[in-house]
């Protein structure tokens, strides 16, 4: 496997960010998305679902600490609520929220993510220090279920979190590999946009990004050294997103194996952030 410097040298020569969305149709031969094929739920939470009720509409926005899925999540969850408020008086009043299948760790509420208040503690909560780390570095505000965000475009995180890879996780393309007609590009970066909205207001740091004839959805803003330091964080993240989707289905790829050739759902991969 790869280090996460070895995949940072990859990108730097030439695995630039929608060479890496033409990969999802660039597999094995009679690679394509398999419409049975979605065993984590994964397609269920980036391409829609999910329970209404969600008592943070009535309160607004807040920062995002953590997004837990897995069937022990609420519990795991609420002890990492309790070791936030342990940690810092600054995360006293961190609370948990119940969204689609994750639970997320937020605090504060805001009737706006540009109010003084909020910009204020989303600084010093980027700045607390435990054990000598940063953990909430890139936080970010997640918005009630149905609210807008301004920082969904992938071209504006390098800048943003100072990161410079992050998850691809989906697409919305043809699969055919045939020029797509204006419209279908249209409803391609609609889809990507919905997705990446849906996935926010799920706590997830979630991005779309335009190419010219598909556009992706990725999670996470991270730096390539912060990988290399604490592997942790892309383990976590690929726990909750193992399959690369293509409109919503699973990619079937050939691979190569001791024993042969066989045949896997495409992973999700590290991409590096357009500058």
């Amino acid at each position: 496997m790869r280090s996460v410097r070895a995949l940072n040298n990859y990108h730097n020569t030439g695995f630039c960010l929608f060479g890496a969305v033409l990969a999802l149709l660039a597999g094995g031969c009679g690679s394509g998305p398999d419409g049975a094929a979605d065993p984590s739920g994964q397609g269920r939470a980036l391409f829609g679902g999910g329970g209404s009720g969600d008592p943070q509409d009535l309160a607004g926005w807040s920062i995002g600490l953590l997004t837990v899925s897995g069937p022990d999540r609420a519990a795991s969850a609420a002890a990492a609520a309790e070791r936030f408020r342990a940690a810092n008086r600054k995360l006293d009043e961190a609370f948990i929220v119940a969204r689609g299948d994750r639970a997320v760790v937020l605090l504060g509420r805001f009737a706006s993510p540009s109010s003084r208040e909020a910009v204020e503690l989303l600084e010093d909560v980027r700045a607390i220090r435990i054990d000598g780390e940063q953990p909430f570095r890139t936080a970010f505000f997640v918005p009630p279920r149905g609210g807008e965000v301004g920082d969904l475009d992938l071209r504006t995180a390098r800048a943003r979190y100072d990161a410079d890879c992050t998850l691809q996780v989906g697409a919305y393309g043809r699969i055919d590999r045939r020029i797509p007609t204006e419209d279908e590009i249209a409803e391609f970066r609609v889809n990507a946009e919905q997705a990446a909205r849906e996935l926010r207001a799920q706590g997830e740091q979630a991005f779309y990004f335009h190419g010219p004839s598909m556009s992706m959805v990725t999670v996470g803003a991270m730096r390539y050294d912060d990988l290399e330091l604490n592997p942790g964080i892309l383990r976590q993240l690929q726990e909750r997103f193992p399959h690369n989707l293509l409109n919503g289905q699973g990619i079937r790829e050939k691979i190569q194996t001791e024993a042969g050739e066989d045949w896997r759902l495409q992973p999700t991969q590290l991409v590096g952030i357009p500058e």
